[in-house]
């Protein structure tokens, strides 16, 4: 198996100090960036990040959040928005300086909120989304469970597990937790950003998952047609289910690009996502034989640029009406073959 480059680095991020890890992609494939869950970090992730790098080729790129993991500790009580400055603040900062266009983004719990509120506010900006277990709105089972979670905190061994993956475990348990169980937290809602998004999305759910329920998916697939649904009997860390599911998923996105017509309809969205004209749809129609667009039922881009079409079965009137046309041409070229050849000036 080849050996995936990878290089850490603590780039400042919205002044913060943080931990990033980065996998190189293979040639000109995408990158797919990781977002942890609440409690999360590069350490947390395991060796998930390089398998799905293994998996599909494409880069992977994953950092702890400010206040998390190797980071910059977190000096202040986090504010109720602290997902959205995530989202509109920190990652584009962090995608730009790592010169990354259009990722996939691949989140975890908070993570996947933080994708979703990315890909709302710039849906052309993002390849495609894998969510695991993504919350858009507060539920009182997940409240429930992040409640018994202080109790176990402060009379466990909890404290001691978490260090192994945070230098300031403290801070960032209680960074979390304290900002969930704020009472001013219990109308965050972020399913006003949804409708926007166009991109391919992969959600993954565990039926039995203590924080969230799939009322949380269903919220998604309402607002997203491009919704796909991965239900697990349980759900924890990184399985290999998720690692199927996420290779799946980003080796289909590093070879196809956009869906540029779908049942007879242009994608006007991934047209614009793509920076593609009418135009130029057009004319790659015809490129192929295709008379005009609506005679298109389906259209991918290619990873190379191309367009591959599917064109609609032809209706049995129009079979019959160009069958009818070749018959009267036919007819024309058999005339014109018997007509006496005339002498110049007759």
């Amino acid at each position: 198996m080849a050996v995936i480059p990878r290089r850490f680095n603590f780039p400042t991020v919205n002044g913060k100090r943080l931990e990033t890890l980065l996998h190189e992609p293979v040639g000109a494939n995408a990158t797919v960036v990781m977002l942890h869950e609440g409690l999360g970090s590069i350490a947390m992730w395991k060796d998930f990040p390089e398998r799905v790098a293994e998996a599909t080729g494409c880069g992977v790129l994953v950092y702890s959040r400010y206040g998390h993991g190797k980071s910059e500790r977190l000096a202040e009580k986090r504010s109720v928005d602290f997902m959205h400055h995530e989202a509109k603040v920190v990652l584009p900062e962090l995608l730009r300086q790592f010169e990354i266009e259009r990722p996939i983004l691949l989140g975890h719990s908070d993570g996947a909120s933080i994708a979703l509120i990315y890909a709302g506010t710039w849906p052309i900006q993002v390849r495609a989304l894998i969510l695991e277990a993504p919350h858009v709105f507060v539920e009182d089972l997940g409240i429930r469970s992040i409640s018994a979670i202080r109790k176990l905190y402060e009379a466990s061994d909890l404290p001691k597990n978490l260090a192994r993956y945070h230098d300031h475990a403290d801070e960032t348990f209680r960074g979390w937790n304290d900002i969930w169980l704020d009472p001013q937290f219990s109308d965050w809602n972020i399913e006003e950003y949804l409708a926007a998004i166009s991109c391919p999305t992969l959600v993954i759910q565990g039926e039995d998952d203590e924080y969230g329920t799939l009322a949380q998916v269903e919220a998604i697939q309402r607002r997203v047609p491009a919704t796909q649904l991965l239900s697990l009997l349980s759900f924890g860390s990184p399985s290999e289910a998720q690692v199927q599911g996420a290779a799946v998923m980003g080796m289909s996105l590093a070879k196809h690009g956009a869906i540029t017509f779908k049942d007879g309809k242009v994608q006007q969205r991934n047209l614009d996502r793509e920076l593609i004209t009418l135009a130029e749809l057009t004319a790659a129609a015809h490129k192929q034989g295709l008379r005009n667009l609506e005679d298109v039922d389906r259209g991918v881009l290619e990873t190379g640029g191309s367009i591959t079409f599917i064109p609609k079965d032809p209706s049995p009137t129009q079979t019959h009406y160009e069958d009818l046309v070749k018959r009267l041409d036919a007819i024309n070229r058999q005339l014109r073959a018997l007509q006496p050849a005339r002498s110049d000036g007759q």
